[in-house]
């Protein structure tokens, strides 16, 4: 198989793979329950399926279309991780950011010191100011969306 067969060969699954991803990024569908004795943090635009939508359905404008934990007090989480679980108290949290400005994609990673308290669902949320992303947590706990 020559190198341009296999090249049309991985875009053709890269699309059918974003085919099956969801129409949008959409951060309020994902849902987690709180876990006794942890926080649970929800994130969004870490799997596989929804960077490829992402990356071949560009839009006109500045939107966010990861925004995940990617380190709680140093350590590494999973790639394609959306929800995370920690131990309650003071948390450094390094939050990683995608963003598209018009058809330009840009990442940033920022640092998030929390106080998160056990048996909570929290939801990241973004600003985005130019290339770069505001983080935050939202309390969801008990709400829906």
């Amino acid at each position: 198989m020559s190198s341009r067969s296999r090249c049309s060969a991985l875009v053709a699954l890269v699309a059918a793979l974003a085919g099956c991803a969801p129409d949008a990024v959409k951060p309020d569908t994902i849902a987690a329950a709180p876990d006794p004795g942890r926080a649970v943090i929800i994130g969004w635009g870490n799997s596989p399926l929804e960077d490829a939508r992402a990356a071949l359905l560009p839009q006109q404008g500045t939107r966010v279309t990861r925004l995940f934990v990617a380190s709680t007090n140093g350590r590494k989480t999973s790639f394609g991780e959306n929800v995370v679980r920690v131990a309650p108290g003071d948390t450094e949290l390094i939050i990683a950011c995608g963003i598209y400005v018009g058809y330009r994609f840009f990442s940033y990673d920022g640092a998030l010191r929390a106080t998160l308290d056990a048996n909570r669902v929290y939801r990241l949320r973004a600003n985005p100011a130019g290339r770069r992303c505001e983080p935050a947590l939202d309390d969801v706990t008990g709400k829906s969306g």
